[in-house]
């Protein structure tokens, strides 16, 4: 897969394009990129190495296609093939390509226009949208589009939650648009386009094909992307036309490569096939997932032609399967069959044979044209029936030309050493589905270390979360606190927080895992090895929640403790507390109406008039305390809640508003990826999502609070003395994304953290400590190998070295002078640096 990294790295060394009119040479435009040469002329479109060699071709890739489309067919074809430069970010070039057939065995021209997008560093590979964007950023601005959002409700599917989704919700359908009919191409993630940018956001051109007579009027879908780290360099040249271009500057407007062949004068060459520019699906109808239709229903406008292309197909294969025969004549509400007839198999192997989709060589076909007709590449087909260059072919020899995966066999591995004692178990759990995305764990097989047969099956019908590399819910550890690791399984995902597992103890006496029962009583449990106490977080309601405690005896959990809390309408929280006492739970704490408790486990009097110091202590003893998840995921919307309710007194209106921030970033920082798709997370995480409180940083893979939440609360309460502790713990938020070495990058974090403190407070209580982090900064860059510099970054630079020493000259740091003269010379030293080549 082509990465961005891959490609945006080679722009640092870009040298500036040049622009040429029309003449005598025929060139639209040319220009150097990563020591690679590109040209558009009349007659191609080129890209070359240092070396002078070709890696891509515009001509070669028509020709390619005549070849392999129809110059065996026996009849006189015209075929033209049109390309024009839409875009050029970096080493992607986004091409409008548009070819037009005329022969006698169609009974009218057949036009199909279309976008492409190429890596001419990688020797023309076909880029797609999710090579440089996240998935959901794609998603979500397509979802959000008038379009797509009309189309969709059209269909009776759900909302897609992946792009495979989107496409299979569309796929059969029509998408209607002022009168014309288009559809969603299966390769529509490699039919884009750069239009123009923005500081933060990049607008893409995203090709949508006409399904009807509005033939040759394809409609193109704008939406923005947020910009990725990596490709703001080339995007930003791009825009300020240095180097490449972009859409919205209409360098293509009028200019056109125009390339055409004849079957009646065609001469080929006869040479060795070489694998060409991989232009194939993103999604492809010959490998998706699903099945695909059987028929499709001929509308006006369409011509066979069109739909073999369309459906990936020759159209001697539609013919035939539909007993037609030249020229073709087609009629709108006909429908077509897009498979062929195929007789019941008489045995197991032809089921098994036709299963593995095979295709047969026929007279004139090449590897390149088979692997194009099924929507792969040429080195797939040629891995897949491991065949060497040059691909020799035969008449009637057969070839697989689908991917030969093995059927999921739903089997999770885990290893774990027990005890110190024993030796390593292997367990692995069995599964099968049982509806879509539902998967039953039958079994579990227990092995020890390096022996093929398990010493231990134990069965199950559990149904818990599960992906691609993990069961979600499968657990090993001490859970009746004897030295020895147990084992608990997801029963199946509840409708809310109260999880329930199976158990099994581990017996050392037998060697063997024992189920418990008395244990499938706790939901959603932790255990505390120090304390060996067993804790279980319920709710009974959006009301009424609370936390049982247990202690093991005789392997068999003893509830020792509960707090009940009920939450009232006169926003207070009535907590009952009860313990074991011989045999019974008593209560031991109820509150009255003038002594209740408000939050957790703190206990107080409680005086409506003293509302926000109530609120205040809560904050501050909570926030010392190490909660479990539920109970910090509490806290958070308990702060988030009383912030609200002092507008009065500000300074802790302030102090519980940063407190609520606080609390939110000890969840974000504790919670990883698997336990965030754990559904009470995810949706308590979408929500804080929604209100702009925290974004998950793909780059990372972590959540992170919006530092932009810190500063804006800065802003309201300055000057405020609370106002310090809140720019402290700004300048102290974890930032997403990474620089990768990138001086200007660095130094424009610093800027947005440690010296965005300092701007407000330059003699605030943490400013000596704030100054020595621009110390270490400084110290970090002692020869010009320490900097790395790109050429967007040099015009920022003179900006932020006059804020960084104007701030540090504010300060009454001991050593200021000292500081300023190493930035002064840390200043020098980046001007004496090279830009990265």
């Amino acid at each position: 897969m082509t990465h961005c990294k891959t490609w945006t790295s080679i722009t640092a060394s870009l040298c500036l394009l040049c622009f040429t009119v029309q003449g005598a040479d025929k060139t639209f435009w040319q220009g150097e990129s990563g020591g690679l040469n590109i040209h558009w002329k009349k007659k191609d479109i080129t890209a070359t190495d240092k070396e002078g060699q070709v890696v891509f071709s515009a001509a070669d890739m028509a020709k390619q296609a005549f070849e392999t489309d129809f110059l065996e067919e026996g009849a006189d074809y015209q075929y033209t093939r049109s390309f024009a430069l839409l875009s050029v970010v970096g080493s992607i070039a986004s091409l409008a390509d548009q070819d037009f057939i005329e022969g006698p065995n169609l009974a009218e021209s057949s036009a199909e226009s279309r976008f492409i997008a190429i890596d001419l560093a990688n020797s023309g590979k076909i880029m797609k949208l999710t090579d440089c964007f996240a998935e959901s950023d794609i998603l979500d601005a397509l979802l959000a589009d008038a379009v797509i959002k009309n189309a969709l409700a059209q269909t009776d599917s759900k909302t897609p939650t992946t792009l495979m989704a989107l496409y299979e919700a569309l796929e059969w359908s029509d998408i209607t648009v002022k009168g014309c009919e288009y559809y969603l191409p299966a390769d529509f993630l490699n039919q884009f386009a750069f239009h123009h940018a923005s500081k933060n956001q990049v607008a893409i051109r995203l090709n949508l094909l006409s399904a009807n007579a509005c033939h040759a009027k394809n409609l193109q879908l704008g939406f923005y992307l947020p910009i990725p780290t990596m490709l703001k360099p080339a995007l930003k040249k791009a825009k300020q036309g240095k180097v490449g271009f972009l859409m919205s500057q209409k360098i293509a407007d009028g200019k056109s490569t125009n390339l055409s062949f004849s079957t009646a004068t065609y001469a080929r060459k006869q040479v060795k096939i070489k694998e060409q520019p991989n232009t194939s699906a993103s999604f492809s109808i010959a490998t998706s997932s699903h099945k695909k239709a059987n028929t499709i229903t001929v509308v006006q406008g369409d011509t066979l032609y069109s739909i073999a292309k369309r459906c990936g197909h020759s159209l001697d294969e539609v013919a035939a399967w539909n007993n037609l025969q030249p020229p073709y004549s087609l009629s709108p509400g006909k429908n077509l069959l897009m498979i062929p007839a195929v007789d019941v198999p008489n045995s197991k192997d032809e089921a098994a044979i036709q299963n593995l989709d095979y295709h047969t060589i026929a007279v004139g076909e090449t590897l390149y044209g088979i692997a194009r007709r099924y929507g792969h590449t040429l080195s797939e087909i040629a891995a897949w029936n491991d065949l060497q260059p040059p691909y020799h072919l035969s008449i009637g020899q057969r070839l697989r030309v689908s991917n030969p995966v093995e059927e999921p066999k739903w089997r999770w591995t885990y290893k774990s050493a027990i005890h110190p004692t024993l030796p390593e178990f292997v367990f692995k759990l069995v599964g099968e589905p049982t509806e879509p995305s539902v998967v039953k764990v039958k079994t579990i097989e227990i092995h020890r270390a390096n022996e093929s047969m398990p010493f231990q099956t134990l069965q199950t019908s559990a149904t818990p979360i599960f992906n691609d590399n993990a069961v979600v819910g499968f657990e090993l550890e001490d859970m009746n606190f004897d030295g020895y690791r147990d084992m608990r399984l997801m029963a199946f995902l509840s409708a809310g927080p109260n999880v329930p597992y199976l158990y099994w103890l581990f017996e050392p006496q037998t060697g063997q895992f024992v189920s418990n029962s008395a244990f499938a009583e706790i939901t959603s449990p932790e255990f505390d090895a120090e304390k060996k106490q067993i804790i279980s977080h319920w709710r009974d309601g959006a009301a009424h929640y609370g936390t049982d405690y247990y202690q093991v005896v005789d392997d068999k959990p003893i509830l020792v403790r509960q707090k009940e809390e009920i939450y009232q309408n006169d926003e207070t929280r009535k907590v009952i507390v009860r313990e074991r006492v011989g045999d019974e739970m008593k209560i031991v704490s109820e509150p009255t109406q003038e002594d209740s408790e408000i939050f957790g486990s703190l206990s107080m009097p409680f005086n409506p008039e003293q509302r926000a110091t109530h609120y205040q202590q809560i904050a501050q003893t909570r926030l010392q305390k190490a909660l479990s998840l539920p109970e910090q995921m509490d806290l958070t919307d308990f702060l988030a809640r009383v912030k609200e309710e002092v507008p009065s007194q500000p300074e802790i209106a302030a102090e519980l508003a940063l407190s609520h921030l606080l609390s939110l970033r000890k969840f974000v920082e504790r919670i990883d990826v698997e336990q965030s798709n754990v559904p009470i997370y995810r949706s308590w995480l979408d929500k804080q999502k929604q209100q702009s409180l925290i974004y998950f940083d793909e780059i990372q893979g972590a959540w992170h609070v919006d530092s932009k939440q810190f500063w804006t609360l800065h802003d309201t309460f300055y000057p405020l003395p609370i106002a310090e502790s809140i720019a402290w713990a700004g300048a102290e938020n974890p930032l997403g994304g990474e620089c990768e070495g990138f001086f200007g990058c660095n130094l424009r974090r610093l800027d947005e953290t440690t010296v965005k403190y300092l701007k407000y407070h330059p003699n605030g209580q943490r400013a000596e400590e704030a100054v020595n982090k621009i110390v270490e900064f400084v110290s970090a860059y002692r020869t010009e190998a320490d900097i790395i510099l790109i050429e967007e970054d040099k015009g920022d630079l003179p900006r932020l070295f006059r804020v960084l020493r104007t701030t540090v000259e504010r300060t009454t740091h001991p050593k200021k002078d000292s500081v300023l003269s190493q930035i002064d010379k840390l200043q020098q030293l980046v001007a004496q640096t090279p830009v990265l080549q």
